[in-house]
């Protein structure tokens, strides 16, 4: 390419805006993106933690104390954005679940412990996390709790 100088001058002129742009905008999009995981996974291991406290465990059998708990509207109806919860024993057998998960069942996934992951129920995007249920310093099974991840995903497109 043979450019006179103003040409030459206004192609790197181009060239550096857009890449200048390229990166604002990118470190915008991956702020966004991580604040919004954040939140979420934030509120996913707020509920997990706070079910851990309410099941029971009866030798091999794990299951919620406190039934009255399931009665309440989050649970039992798939509203705007339910939380879904559910327990498993050692070898990924379901023990109880939330009411709103009706006859569906969250994705057990034997090596994913502690951290949060994108999946889907019912074709529709939800996020989860798994957490160990201990007692007496051995796990007995494990917690699940997932969130509808679609007006995450809303606001990260």
């Amino acid at each position: 390419m043979n450019l006179n100088f103003k040409n030459r001058i206004t192609f790197h002129y181009i060239v550096a805006t857009a890449t200048l742009m390229a990166l604002v905008f990118g470190a915008i999009f991956f702020t966004v993106k991580n604040t919004v995981l954040e939140n979420l996974d934030k509120d996913l291991s707020y509920e997990a933690i706070k079910h851990t406290g309410e099941i029971a465990i009866s030798g091999e059998r794990i299951y919620f104390a406190n039934k009255a708990e399931w009665e309440e509207r989050e649970h039992r109806e798939s509203e705007v954005n339910p939380v879904f919860i559910q327990v498993m024993d050692k070898q990924g057998n379901l023990m109880d679940k939330s009411p709103n998960l009706k006859l569906d069942q969250l994705p057990f996934k034997q090596t994913k412990f502690g951290g949060h992951f994108n999946t889907k129920l019912n074709q529709k995007n939800i996020r989860l996390v798994q957490l160990p249920i201990e007692k007496e310093g051995k796990i007995k099974g494990y917690m699940l709790a997932a969130m509808s991840y679609e007006s995450a995903l809303s606001v990260i497109s």
